[in-house]
This record gives C-alpha cells, sequence and structure tokens, in this order.
C-alpha cells in the first residue's frame, strides 16, 4: 500500500506556473502573500512572548513603543481565552493561503478572488482598531504590532484588482 499524495500531470503544471509564472495578477499574488508572512511572523513574535517563551519585545528605541506593556495586557487574552498573536498569526497565514487558492494569477476563480479581498480588508480594519485601542488604552504602541498592521494595509491594494476584475 502507497502512503502519501500521488501527483498529477495538472499538479505539475500547477508548480510550474506558481513557480516560473509571470504577469500582474501572480505578481499581486505573491505580495499579497509576502505581506501576510511579514505579519505573520511579527505577531508569532508577539505570541510567544504571549506564552512567555521569550521575556522581552525588544522595540525601536522610539518612545511611543513599549511591546512588552501593550501585549502583556488583559486585553491581549480577551478573546478566545487566548493570546491574541497567536489568534492573529493564524489568521494572516489563512489570508496568504486564500490568496493563492485556487491556482495562480488571472484563472482562479471569481469567488475566491472577492473572498481574499474581503479577508485582507477585515485584517487591516482589525489591525486599525487594534491600534487605536493601543493609543487609547496604553497611550503606546506595540511595535510588532504596528508592522503587522502596516503589512496588513498594504495587502488591501494588492487584492482589490484581482476582486474587481469580471
Amino acid at each position: 500500500m502507497r502512503i502519501g499524495r500521488r501527483s498529477t500531470p495538472e499538479a505539475a503544471r500547477l508548480s510550474m506556473r506558481f513557480r516560473a509564472g509571470g504577469g500582474p495578477a501572480l505578481a499581486r499574488q505573491r505580495a499579497t502573500v509576502v505581506s501576510a508572512l511579514v505579519a505573520s511572523a511579527a505577531l508569532s513574535t508577539v505570541g510567544c512572548y504571549q506564552l512567555g517563551l521569550i521575556r522581552h519585545l525588544p522595540d525601536p528605541p522610539l518612545p511611543m513603543f513599549d511591546s512588552d506593556t501593550v501585549d502583556a495586557s488583559g486585553e491581549a487574552y480577551v478573546v478566545g481565552r487566548t493570546p491574541d498573536g497567536i489568534a492573529a498569526a493564524a489568521s494572516a497565514m489563512a489570508t496568504a493561503a486564500l490568496a493563492v487558492w485556487g491556482g495562480p494569477g488571472v484563472r482562479r476563480p471569481k469567488l475566491l478572488r472577492v473572498l481574499t479581498a474581503i479577508k485582507a480588508t477585515g485584517d487591516a480594519t482589525g489591525a486599525v482598531l487594534l491600534f487605536v485601542e493601543q493609543l487609547q488604552t496604553h497611550r503606546k504602541l506595540c511595535s510588532w504590532c504596528t508592522l503587522a498592521s502596516l503589512a496588513h494595509l498594504v495587502t488591501v491594494p494588492l487584492t482589490l484588482p484581482e476582486a474587481l476584475r469580471d
């Protein structure tokens, strides 16, 4: 009995199109994945701090940043009784997966393109709300969360052209 997945000619073509393909639609997909990976990496670092895996989150030497205080606050553990960095990192990875689901470039189904744009817009909206919450509650920002927020904001204009295309 064979264990594992078997390739198909279509899967081999898909592999080649993702790795060697070109065009603006695929370039935007790749950029969307990169921005989601940046957000996920930053938020995973926050999650490691929130779980006690690391003791300190280094910040740029600017007075508005205090990641340790912001990410240790009770607000960071309210939703789902879990560290919000872990949940947010998983959400960013879901955006990365959704961005490439259905294949590379212009051949993706319209529904997947629209869902990707909706998810990216939701991520960006949540990032802005978190930014405001941090300023209102702590008068400080988490630099790692700010990086993730910027990555989420970059993702929205990357997904809109494909969502709006017929």
